[in-house]
C-alpha cells in the first residue's frame, strides 16, 4: 500500500517515513540496537499495534504490518402483518468511505432477520426489499450508515393491501324508486370464498360503502334481503380485489351497481250504484295514482262493469268516472293483488 507513513524511534532516531508503490520502506545506516516502529494510520484502516525490531550487525531487520479496513454489520428485520417473514430477499448497495463498491444480497431466516456482516464502514448505504410479494405494499428503500465494530439495524414493515366496496342499488326500470317501493333497508352480504364476512344495509339512496378488507380473490357481494317493494336480487356480484391492481395500502374496488326489480300487482275495479246495478253503458273511467299525475288508463265498462289493470307497483290509486267525482253516488272499490 503506497503512501502509508511510519514513525521510527530509538537509539536517538525519530524519523517518519512513507511507503512506496510496493508498500515498502527501507531505512539504511541505522546503529545496532532496538527500534520501535509505529504506523500512522490513515483513512478507515484498523489501527495496528506498534512493533519492536532489533538491528544486528550484517543483517537486515524486517517488520510487517497487515492493514484491514474497518468494518461493521447491518441487520435487517422484516415485520409483516400476516407473520410471513422468512425467505425474503434484501439488497444492500452503496460505496464505502474508502470508495469500495458494496453490492450484496441476503435472505431472512425463519425469525425474519437478514444479516449483512463485514461491511466496510461508510454512510448512505441503501438497503431495500426485493421481490416483494404482491399482497404487500412495496416498502420504501432506506438509508443506513455502517460504523466500525457496530451493528446497524433496519426494520421493514410489510403492510397488506386493502380495499373497500361501494354499491348502489337502483331501480332496474326507472333508475329511481317507484311508488311506495324504497331503495333503503336492503341487506347485503360481503362474502369471501362463499363464507359470509359482513352485512351492510342500503341507505335512503340505495347506497352503502364497506369497511376495508385484505385484497385477494373470491370476494363477492350479494343481497340477503330486499328492501320494501322490490324483489330479491340473487346475483352474486364479483369484486375486483386483485392486489396486482393496487400499489398503496387503502384502495377502493370498482363500484358495483345492483339493478332491482320492483314488485308489481294488479288492480281489479268494480263499479255499481247504491241500488247494486252495474250501469251497462258506463262512461269512460280514468285511473290515476299519487305516483304520477298522469292517468294510468281509461276504460269503458260494458256488461261486466269490471276492469283489471296489471303490472302496477305498490302504491295508492284512485278511480273515477269522467265528469264525475267520487261523491257522485258512484262507489269505487280498489283492490291491489299479486
Amino acid at each position: 500500500m503506497e503512501g502509508i507513513t511510519f514513525k521510527i524511534t530509538g537509539n536517538g532516531v525519530d524519523q517518519t517515513v512513507t511507503t512506496n508503490w510496493r508498500g515498502e520502506v527501507q531505512i539504511d545506516n541505522l546503529q545496532l540496537g532496538q527500534y520501535t516502529v509505529t504506523e500512522q494510520v490513515a483513512g478507515d484502516y484498523i489501527p495496528q499495534e506498534q512493533q519492536k525490531v532489533t538491528v544486528q550487525a550484517g543483517q537486515t531487520a524486517t517488520v510487517s504490518f497487515n492493514n484491514s479496513l474497518q468494518k461493521g454489520s447491518l441487520t435487517v428485520t422484516k415485520n409483516s402483518k400476516d407473520g410471513l417473514n422468512s425467505g425474503v430477499r434484501f439488497h444492500l448497495y452503496g460505496t464505502s468511505s474508502m470508495g469500495e463498491t458494496v453490492d450484496l444480497f441476503a435472505t431472512t431466516s425463519s425469525s425474519g432477520v437478514a444479516q449483512f456482516p463485514d461491511i466496510p464502514i461508510g454512510s448512505g448505504y441503501t438497503p431495500e426489499e426485493v421481490d416483494t410479494a404482491v399482497r404487500y405494499v412495496v416498502p420504501a428503500a432506506q438509508s443506513a450508515n455502517v460504523e466500525w465494530e457496530k451493528v446497524t439495524n433496519a426494520t421493514f414493515r410489510n403492510v397488506l393491501k386493502k380495499f373497500n366496496i361501494t354499491l348502489d342499488k337502483v331501480d332496474g326500470e326507472t333508475g329511481t324508486q317507484q311508488g311506495d317501493a324504497t331503495l333503503a333497508g336492503a341487506v347485503y352480504g360481503v362474502y369471501k370464498d362463499g363464507e359470509l364476512v359482513d352485512t351492510y344495509t342500503s341507505d335512503s339512496k340505495g347506497h352503502f360503502t364497506t369497511s376495508y378488507y385484505t385484497c385477494g380473490s373470491a370476494w363477492t357481494v350479494q343481497e340477503i334481503s330486499p328492501s320494501e317493494g322490490y324483489l330479491l336480487d340473487e346475483t352474486a356480484y364479483p369484486v375486483d380485489a386483485d392486489p396486482k391492481r393496487y400499489e398503496v395500502e387503502f384502495n377502493s374496488a370498482p363500484a358495483l351497481t345492483s339493478p332491482e326489480t320492483v314488485v308489481t300487482g294488479k288492480i281489479t275495479i268494480f263499479k255499481h250504484y247504491d241500488d247494486g246495478s252495474t250501469q251497462i253503458e258506463t262512461p269512460k273511467s280514468a285511473r290515476s295514482s299519487p305516483c304520477s299525475s298522469s292517468p294510468l288508463a281509461a276504460m269503458t265498462a260494458q256488461r261486466t262493469a269490471k276492469k283489471i289493470i296489471s303490472a302496477l307497483c305498490s302504491c295508492w290509486y284512485c278511480s273515477r268516472l269522467q265528469g264525475f267525482t267520487l261523491s257522485n253516488c258512484l262507489r269505487t272499490l280498489l283492490y291491489l293483488s299479486y
